[in-house]
């Protein structure tokens, strides 16, 4: 049974945790923060750290990004967290954010106990042991884009996590100035997913349309598939090509039961005004109208029934794509993320005055349309 869901912080979709019976509990910081320390990968090609710095920054914070990874790779592991140290005494920073767990839990153990350390988190966690519970314990807040693992984690003693939607920045993310003429009937951007599931679905889609897929880690898959017609990774840029000219962008999650987990892809494809046919998750029709700004599918024949539907009509695929594009663009931002989770760490806050704009009803149910007038 899936939990329901607490209310949200402010007026956009980012939420404090579901609750199982039991309350989250994030502390205020003592006072509001000034100067940030990000520790995350460099993501190029889904630019999610880029973003969220760019936000953090867009909020007024002074940061500086630390990429620990890069920095073994140039000095080596000793060498490494020798400079980082030296970074985070000099830089002396009053909030801490990690992506995931970019911040060596070495690191983590020193800087803890003196500066609050924000976390974030895109990956579904499929399951907590005990060493990724322990480093979720010493940070001062985990911020999830999976609500249905909350309660995972507070069966596991961490009360200090909230939900929080993904995020996208237009800088990487929106669409061409210009038109441009259609090329393919599909396409899919991503990996092959968990045990082969998108390389399933896909060569079965396939076997009816042509379809070109965007993406690494598809090597073994295309021997079991001939018919998979894989051209590779893109960037940002080459995103925002394929969203122009593809009649319909094709979307399945890493895992599609639990509610309102689903790709980055989703916000990506809307931001750049593709029309986007996805994998249909539960609650996703409290964020976005099935019809009025994307469509969705529930397994294998629905999805060649929906392509069949739309793929010849152009001129409402393209208000579709419009609607989606507009609605992503006014609440969907990583601003928008990074707003609410400075909201929720803000300073002399009750927990009234953090949760005084109910969107409950959206979750239960009453769709994004009527929300997003």
């Amino acid at each position: 049974m899936h939990p329901e869901f607490s209310n949200p912080v402010d007026g956009s979709a980012a939420l404090v945790a579901p609750l199982d019976r039991r309350q989250a509990i994030i502390a205020p910081l003592s006072r509001p923060p000034r100067r940030v320390l990000f520790f995350g990968k460099s993501m190029s090609r889904t630019k999610a750290t880029a973003g969220l710095v760019e936000a953090l920054l867009g909020a007024g914070l002074d940061v500086r990004w630390v990429n620990v990874a890069k920095q073994r790779q140039w000095l080596g592991r000793t060498l490494a967290l020798r400079r980082v140290t030296r970074i985070f005494e000099r830089f002396a920073p009053d909030l801490v954010f990690v992506f995931c767990r970019d911040l060596p839990r070495p690191l983590l153990e020193r800087i803890a106990p003196r500066v609050p350390v924000v976390m974030w988190i895109e990956e579904p966690i499929e399951r907590v042991d005990e060493g990724y519970a322990e480093y979720m314990r010493q940070v001062h807040a985990v911020f999830m884009t999976n609500p249905a693992r909350i309660p995972w984690l507070f069966d596991h003693g961490i009360r200090h996590v909230g939900f929080t939607l993904e995020g996208f920045s237009p800088t990487w993310h929106r669409p061409l100035t210009a038109d441009r003429p259609l090329k393919r009937n599909l396409a899919f951007i991503g990996g092959p997913g968990r045990d082969g599931l998108r390389a399933h679905f896909l060569a079965a889609i396939a076997q009816r349309h042509p379809l070109e897929i965007f993406g690494k880690g598809w090597e073994s898959w295309r021997r079991h598939y001939p018919v998979l017609d894989v051209r590779g990774p893109v960037g940002p840029r080459q995103y925002q090509e394929i969203c122009a000219t593809t009649r319909i962008v094709l979307g399945i999650n890493q895992i599609n039961d639990d509610p309102l987990y689903f790709s980055n892809r989703t916000l990506f494809t809307l931001a750049c005004r593709g029309f986007h046919l996805t994998h249909y998750v539960p609650k996703l029709e409290t964020l976005f109208g099935d019809g009025e700004h994307l469509a969705w599918f529930h397994d294998v024949d629905d999805c060649l029934a929906r392509i069949d539907q739309y793929l010849h009509l152009d001129d409402e695929r393209d208000r579709i794509a419009r609607r989606g594009c507009d609605l992503v663009h006014r609440e969907h931002q990583f601003r928008h993320r990074i707003a609410n989770i400075l909201g929720v760490l803000a300073p002399h806050k009750t927990r009234g005055e953090l949760l005084a704009h109910d969107l409950a009803a959206r979750l239960r149910g009453s769709g994004a349309a009527k929300q997003a007038e």
